[in-house]
C-alpha cells in the first residue's frame, strides 16, 4: 500500500511537501553527494504522485544549478535532460504546472550549458 497512516493523512503530507518545495531556493547548497541521479530521475515517471515528480524536478534543478560540472554531466549521461525535455505538462496537475515548468526550464538550461562547455 502506498499510504497506511490515518494521521496525518496522505494529502495533508503531500500539500506540506509542495509548500516546502515552493519555498526552497533552487540555487541553495544542500551538500548532497549522489553518484547517480537515476533514483531521482525515476520519480519523474511517478504519474500517480505529481508531488514526488515536483520534488524530483526540484532536486535535479538544484543539483545542476549548485554543482553544474558534476550534476549536469550526470543528468546528461543518465538521460535526465531527455527525460525532462519529454516531460508532458499537458496532463500535469494544474496548480503545480507553473513550478514544474520553471524547474524544467532550469534543468534544460543547465544541461544545455554543460553540453557546450
Amino acid at each position: 500500500e502506498e499510504w497506511t497512516l490515518t494521521d496525518p493523512d496522505r494529502q495533508f503530507v503531500l500539500d506540506k511537501m509542495v509548500q516546502a518545495i515552493n519555498r526552497w531556493p533552487v540555487d541553495s547548497d544542500r551538500s548532497i553527494n549522489y553518484r547517480s541521479l537515476l533514483p531521482i530521475l525515476q520519480l519523474l515517471e511517478c504519474k500517480a504522485c505529481p508531488e514526488a515528480q515536483l520534488w524530483a524536478a526540484w532536486a535535479i534543478a538544484n543539483l545542476t544549478s549548485y554543482d553544474a560540472s558534476r550534476f549536469a554531466r550526470l543528468a546528461v549521461d543518465e538521460g535526465g535532460d531527455k527525460m525532462i525535455q519529454q516531460f508532458n505538462l499537458d496532463n500535469y496537475r494544474e496548480d503545480l504546472r507553473p513550478k514544474m515548468l520553471e524547474l524544467k526550464k532550469i534543468i534544460l538550461q543547465n544541461t544545455e550549458h554543460y553540453k557546450h562547455i
